[in-house]
């Protein structure tokens, strides 16, 4: 007849380890009162939730780091050309979205750059200086419509 190894052995009765292990093997997990179970649950979501959070910023950052050591082995021209490719990428995208968003902004704009690209630069220029002067004027002008100017003449006189 052959006994259990729990059974056998005297000595195994005085080893804390040994009995641990059978205590946690054989005794029943204390589960906690109905009062806490909600609150344990929720406890084991956020500590889920930090745990996955926590995994991906470790992945983030070995990525990182990838990238930094990968850019410092490149040379300074091979750089600039990268850079100069994420750029266009990124007006691509700013260019895609914006047109996407709105269309009818998108009509108005071409035929103002149509009648812009027709217009030369000198006229540009004028055109600018012009507004700013209306605007001047506007800020300048009181409510009865008589500008800062006419007020002034009328004060010397």
């Amino acid at each position: 007849m052959k006994t259990h190894p729990f059974i056998s052995d005297s000595k195994n009765l005085s080893n804390p380890q040994f009995i641990s292990k059978w205590a946690n093997e054989f005794l029943p997990k204390p589960e906690p009162p109905r009062f806490f179970r909600p609150l344990c649950n929720r406890l084991a979501r956020q500590n889920q939730i930090l745990q996955e959070l926590e995994q991906r910023h470790h992945d983030n950052t070995k990525k990182i780091i990838g990238e930094a050591r990968r850019r410092m082995e490149m040379s300074i021209r091979q750089t600039r050309d990268e850079q100069k490719a994420q750029l266009k990428e990124k007006r691509k995208v700013d260019k895609n979205v914006k047109s996407s968003s709105s269309p009818t902004l998108k009509k108005m704009s071409t035929s103002d750059t149509r009648q812009n690209s027709k217009r030369s630069s000198s006229q540009m220029n004028s055109g600018r200086v012009d507004i700013k002067k209306s605007r001047k004027d506007l800020m300048l002008a009181t409510k009865n419509g008589i500008t800062a100017k006419d007020q002034l003449n009328k004060f010397k006189a």
